[in-house]
C-alpha cells in the first residue's frame, strides 16, 4: 500500500478522509456499476462479496499489520475512510461492515481506551470474545495493540494553577 503514513498521523490536520482513497473508491464504484448491469443478481453478489473479502484482507495486512504507529488523528482518519468504503458497499447490502470483519475489528481495537487495551494483553482469547472480537487472532490483536500510540497529558501543579501540557513532536507545551 502506498502512503500508509496518512493513517498514522498524530494531528487532525487536512482532510478528514484520504483523497487518494476516495479516488480509488470512486473508480471501484464505477467499475462495479458496470458489472452490476452486465451480470445477473446471483453472479454479481458473488463478485462484490469476493471483492469485499479481498479489500478487507488488503487493508488489514497493508495498514493494520504494518509496523506503523496509530495516534488519535490516524485512527480518526482510518475510521472516516472505512465509513466511506462501507458507504460504497451499502448499495449492495444492509450492513457492509460485516463483510469487512478484520478491518472493522481492528478499528474497534484502535478506538478503545488505553486501559482497556492493557487488559487485552493479559486476557488472550477470552478477552477477545468478551469484547466482541471474533475474527482476529490473539497475535493479530497484540500487534494492533502494540502499534496504538496514546498522547500523554502530564499535569503539573503550581500553587492553585493546573497546567496541562500536551506533548507533541517537538515537545512544545501549550498552556
Amino acid at each position: 500500500m502506498k502512503n500508509k503514513k496518512q493513517w498514522q498521523e498524530k494531528g487532525e490536520e487536512g482532510w478528514a478522509v484520504s483523497k487518494q482513497f476516495i479516488a480509488a473508491l470512486d473508480y471501484l464504484q464505477g467499475k462495479m456499476s458496470v458489472l452490476e448491469e452486465g451480470l445477473n443478481g446471483v453472479d454479481f453478489a458473488g463478485v462484490w462479496r469476493s471483492l469485499a473479502t479481498s479489500v478487507d484482507r488488503l487493508l488489514f495486512n497493508g495498514i493494520l499489520m504494518s509496523n506503523g504507529k496509530f495516534h488519535d488523528g490516524g485512527v480518526g482518519r482510518l475510521g472516516s475512510d472505512l465509513a466511506v468504503l462501507f458507504g460504497v458497499f451499502e448499495a449492495w447490502c444492509l450492513r457492509p461492515e460485516g463483510f469487512f470483519p478484520k478491518v472493522s475489528e481492528g478499528l474497534k481495537l484502535l478506538k478503545m481506551k488505553e486501559n482497556q487495551l492493557k487488559d487485552s494483553l493479559e486476557g488472550g482469547e477470552r478477552w477477545l470474545k468478551e469484547n466482541g472480537i471474533r475474527h482476529l487472532t490473539v497475535s493479530e490483536e497484540e500487534k494492533i495493540v502494540k502499534n496504538r500510540a496514546y498522547i500523554q497529558f502530564p499535569v503539573l501543579f503550581f500553587g492553585a494553577y493546573h497546567l496541562w501540557l500536551i506533548v507533541l513532536d517537538q515537545c512544545q507545551p501549550f498552556i
